[in-house]
């Protein structure tokens, strides 16, 4: 567990130096080695936790930015260490990002009351007139699935697996959200109630709302331009993207 501290007065007065606002700067803790050098019109409210700004990203074409944050609302987050976060068209609530993350123009990333990220969501399959639907969840196979789709003839056995899943769902939804390590989100919408593993990729996507990407880094999610997810969960080393011509 990663020790925080406050802010000293000196680095108040730079802040704000800086066109930083807080809400209560007592309620903005910093990791030992924080830099108030690297944080630019950013505003905080709820309780804040920063970690250190030392590192750069090389984009593509060659430029380069210092982690940091610029031009950004945070409400009840947790940034990591050396991240990048600016261009934050609304704000960032009540969420976890971890270490090494890179978000730029987005416009809205929150988590809003209770979620269960996706789980548990029923999906209407075989026949969209209802009937046979599967509720999907992060460990979902495809033997449960076409067994949840296919053995209505079973209600025990279906209501049982029903149960389970809720019981997943349950144990795993939270009211704050989380962006993993090593995660590129460029020139989005808004991300709501979304968990976001290690090493995602999301460019151009207009909305992703109550889902899962599960990626990691042997098997990265990369979301395209375009896309507009809802009640979802993506599996390790998928790639979504809209069709082009």
């Amino acid at each position: 567990m990663k020790d925080y501290r406050r802010l000293t007065e000196d680095e108040v007065l730079q802040l704000k130096s800086q066109s930083c606002l807080a809400d209560d700067w007592g309620n903005v803790l910093v990791a030992e080695g924080f830099n108030s050098e690297c944080v630019h019109h950013t505003r905080f409210s709820g309780e804040v936790k920063l970690g250190v700004f030392d590192a750069e990203f090389t984009l593509p074409g060659g430029i380069k930015k210092h982690s940091g944050l610029r031009h950004v609302t945070l409400h009840n987050v947790v940034v990591g260490d050396n991240c990048c976060i600016e261009n934050i068209q609304n704000y960032i609530a009540n969420y976890e990002i971890g270490n090494d993350t890179f978000i730029e123009n987005v416009d809205i990333i929150l988590v809003d009351g209770l979620s269960t990220f996706g789980n548990g969501v029923e999906v209407a399959v075989l026949n969209e007139t209802g009937g046979r639907e599967v509720l999907i969840n992060d460990k979902l196979s495809a033997h449960q699935a076409y067994i949840m789709a296919l053995y209505r003839h079973r209600p025990e056995l279906i209501n049982r697996m029903k149960s389970i899943t809720d019981y997943y769902s349950n144990k795993h939804a939270a009211t704050v959200g989380s962006i993993g390590d090593h995660v590129m989100i460029l020139n989005t919408g808004s991300i709501k109630n979304v968990r976001i593993g290690d090493y995602s990729h999301i460019c151009g996507t207009c909305r992703l709302t109550n889902g899962s990407i599960n990626s990691n880094v042997t098997a990265p999610v990369r979301i395209g331009h375009g896309v507009i997810c809802d009640d979802f969960i993506i599996s390790s080393g998928s790639h979504v993207m809209m069709d082009q011509c």
